[in-house]
């Protein structure tokens, strides 16, 4: 419905076709990418019937919902692929934030990757070939910069902040390292987890949403950290 903002007699036919439809006890379904109180130059009867209904917020999809679709998407090309495929290839369009067009190029890339080698379904390897472009490299430097920064700043060294070691003055910086990898880098939780010599992504993703959480809840050290890191980070 964004696409009605500044056409006025277009959402003057709208309004007109919109009134005989609910007459007739028609069901109507509309979607847009704001909501109506946010459309610019929407007429004000027309965003009274749109909140007049059901406004739901759907929100982006989950990694679950992510897996979901490319499985559904892989099968359409008769394609069965395994859960770490899909696993990674969810958490790669989710760090790009892709939608559910970009979603299925990216699929389409990696299965027709696999197919030019000569394989019945891409591995691992396939996916990261596959998906990389020029700027992995730069990606990866930024990732090293964040964790050099994030050891400087709580004094500890990389081999420590990358070792298995469980010492609260170890693991909170990596969880630290981890959500601002995950947050200024568009790169998947699977590869945040390799940096840090984790066998998945649980691993990651259990950081990232602890740092996350204590951001919102308004953790005092982990705060002034990731505020005080992401500041030398981008200097």
């Amino acid at each position: 419905m964004q696409e009605l903002t500044g056409r006025t007699s277009t959402q003057e036919e709208f309004f007109h076709t919109f009134n005989d439809l609910i007459e007739h006890n028609r069901q109507i379904v509309l979607t847009s990418d704001r909501a109506p109180d946010e459309i610019a130059t929407l007429a004000d009867r027309m965003r009274t019937r749109f909140k007049s209904g059901l406004v739901q917020d759907i929100g982006s999809p989950s990694i679950e919902m992510r897996m979901a679709i490319l499985e559904t998407k892989a099968l359409q090309r008769n394609q069965k692929l395994p859960d770490d495929i899909i696993n990674y290839l969810a958490e790669y369009c989710d760090a790009n934030n892709y939608n559910v067009r970009e979603m299925e190029g990216a699929l389409k890339k990696v299965l027709f990757y696999a197919q030019i080698k000569e394989k019945l379904s891409p591995d691992i390897t396939d996916c990261k070939d596959a998906l990389y472009d020029a700027g992995s490299q730069k990606v990866q430097t930024t990732a090293d910069k964040i964790i050099d920064e994030v050891c400087k700043y709580f004094s500890i060294t990389t081999e420590e902040i990358k070792s298995r070691s469980r010492k609260k003055e170890i693991v909170e910086p990596r969880m630290i390292a981890i959500y601002l990898i995950d947050e200024k880098i568009s790169m998947p939780l699977s590869n945040i987890a390799l940096i840090f010599g984790q066998k998945d992504h649980t691993s990651a993703m259990h950081a990232r949403n602890k740092i996350t959480m204590d951001i919102k809840n308004n953790v005092p050290r982990i705060k002034r950290a990731v505020e005080d890191i992401s500041r030398l980070v981008n200097n």
